[in-house]
């Protein structure tokens, strides 16, 4: 036996508490009582957590060597390996939204640290990579989901835009060196007059065409953040996500009065 303590890693949903014990997970009622096997590996076991409807549990399990997902119902039946990731760093974090188990993995990473989300199908489907950047942890909820998705479906649309990553509804957009010949001169003006120029750009734009008030994250950096109120709703994630749109839109312009705020910075910069 290798886990360190009898009862291990609880999670409750109503009233069933899953946890570790003896290496493998077990289920008992809530307020007590007897307690039954839902695996018998006899293997490492650890982080249960229960699916959003209490009907499926997720662990990550050491029984065919790295630790991998896998998942039963919560009678016990239907068990299977989801992932075959062969990373020692994977475990479930929990459950998405849509009823995907949530996991955290540096499979195909250069240096064990970058762990990344992974939304990981019941059936088959391979698991699918969350544009959030290398996260230790995290839990998805829908508006902050929401918000970290959309932004992150547009990396894509505008090569400006390197990566979008967060928790919760702390999120960061770093923006990074263009692809195209047509905005490379613009971008390599700003980079030797000062590193963070473009991300104050971005912040000006965004407060003065939609007061929307974002902050630059540090000195010479090309990220800004995102603070929004714990009362955020679908609205205001769609308002954010069109001023963003509009401002990323006009950068990829490679001219007009964005591009003449940012050659005013140069000259503050350089004559600082």
């Amino acid at each position: 036996m290798t886990s360190a303590g009898y009862l291990r890693y609880p999670h409750v949903h109503g009233e069933l508490l899953v946890f570790v014990a003896e290496d493998d997970v077990w289920l008992a009622p809530a307020e007590g009582g007897r307690a039954w096997r839902l695996s018998a590996d006899a293997a490492q076991v650890r982080y249960p957590r229960f699916s959003r409807d209490g009907t499926r549990v997720a662990w990550t399990g050491w029984r065919d060597g790295q630790p991998e997902v896998y998942t039963a119902d919560a009678e016990g039946a239907d068990e299977a390996r989801l992932t075959y990731w062969g990373d020692s760093r994977t475990r479930v974090a929990g459950w998405t939204p849509a009823g995907e188990v949530l996991a955290i993995s540096a499979a195909g990473q250069p240096e064990a640290q970058y762990t990344w989300a992974y939304a990981v199908p019941l059936h088959g489907a391979p698991p699918r990579r969350l544009p959030f950047g290398p996260v230790g942890d995290l839990a998805l909820e829908p508006t902050g989901t929401a918000l970290l998705t959309a932004l992150g479906d547009m990396i894509e649309e505008y090569e400006l835009l390197a990566e979008v990553r967060g928790r919760g509804l702390m999120i960061g957009l770093e923006f990074g060196k263009p692809r195209s010949l047509k905005l490379r001169p613009g971008w390599s003006m700003l980079q030797t007059a000062r590193v963070g120029l473009f991300a104050q750009m971005v912040v000006v734009a965004l407060f003065q065409r939609h007061r929307i008030l974002t902050q630059v994250s540090g000195d010479h950096t090309e990220v800004i953040k995102l603070l929004p109120p714990l009362m955020i709703g679908d609205e205001e994630v769609a308002l954010f996500r069109e001023a963003f749109d509009d401002v990323m839109k006009d950068a990829h312009k490679g001219s007009g009065l964005m591009w003449d705020f940012g050659r005013t910075l140069v000259k503050q910069a350089v004559n600082r």
